[in-house]
């Protein structure tokens, strides 16, 4: 994930694949609606990942995501972005683009995290099956396409 931080473009647009790869699997509702209203992962995914979240969401829950970075490493990364996504995915589903845009970068309030954080923790993503991901979509890279 460093490559974020270095801007290394093409390194950055795999894991932008591996992000939207694994929002098609994991949600994939949210998923067609973003590609319909052309959401898409570099329009937030750059940023969440560049602050760490926590330009997005308040500083409690932040705070309570980067206990799970801490834990889970570059895997943490998706499982939170997944999970953020998934926990109010009805509401996305019901958003035009700027709305959908406003969510991403101003994540909701809420008066108990833990059920944001039980949505991180839902989603399952394993360093094996992640570095599956990330290997598949270096390859479709390389072959010109896209999962987008």
């Amino acid at each position: 994930m460093g490559d974020f931080y270095v801007m290394k473009m093409s390194q950055v647009r795999v894991y932008l694949n591996v992000h939207s790869y694994l929002l098609q699997a994991e949600i994939p509702d949210v998923y067609y609606h973003f590609k319909r209203h052309k959401v898409n992962p570099d329009l937030y995914m750059v940023n969440w990942v560049m602050s760490l979240f926590s330009k997005t969401t308040p500083l409690e829950l932040t705070c309570r995501l980067w206990d799970v970075l801490l834990l889970d490493g570059d895997v943490g990364i998706f499982r939170i972005a997944l999970g953020l996504i998934k926990h109010i995915a009805k509401v996305f589903t019901r958003c035009n683009q700027d709305e959908c845009l406003h969510l991403l970068t101003k994540y909701p309030i809420y008066e108990n995290n833990d059920e944001v954080i039980a949505s991180v923790r839902s989603v399952s993503l394993s360093k094996r099956k992640f570095n599956k991901v990330v290997s598949k979509c270096k390859s479709e890279m390389r072959k010109g396409e896209t999962v987008s």
